[in-house]
């Protein structure tokens, strides 16, 4: 599932230590309409990803960035927030593969218990066939004994 990073102003100034934008496993995702704005900002830093409408360096030009920066958040610019520690190994998913794994577990589960039900049915029915045998054969030799035909 492509990732889509729009409408943003990141800024900084760690430029060239990582990668400001570092997208992985998430193919056609884009940054567009955004504004990297810090000291030596370059293409180079929006890695995994395309770019649509981005501007680098200290102001954002055109379009890129938020339409009114000033009127964003009570107290000014919500984008001059420091960026929240996030980390992303792009898995994804997590709970649905939970889900998943839990309902095969309990498939597993299920086909066992009939397998060892429809187990239990057979050894039944076959002693119940042992025993009808093993009572035919002492009557067949009890006849030949008292000298039956």
């Amino acid at each position: 599932m492509a990732i889509t990073v729009k409408n943003s102003v990141i800024q900084g100034s760690g430029a060239g230590q990582n990668a400001a934008v570092n997208i992985s496993s998430r193919p056609r995702s884009v940054v567009k309409n955004t504004c990297l704005s810090y000291p030596d900002a370059s293409k180079s830093d929006i890695k995994g990803a395309g770019a649509s409408n981005v501007s680098f360096g200290q102001q954002c030009k055109g379009k890129a960035g938020l339409k009114a920066p000033k009127k964003v958040g009570s107290a000014g610019n919500l984008s001059s927030l420091p960026a929240p520690s996030v980390s992303y190994n792009g898995t994804g998913g997590g709970a649905a593969r939970r889900r998943k794994k839990k309902k095969g577990l309990l498939k597993k589960i299920i086909g066992s218990v009939f397998g060892g039900f429809l187990l239990i049915i057979f050894l039944f029915l076959g002693a119940i066939a042992f025993i009808v045998v093993g009572v035919l054969a002492g009557f067949g030799t009890l006849a030949a004994l008292l000298g039956g035909d």
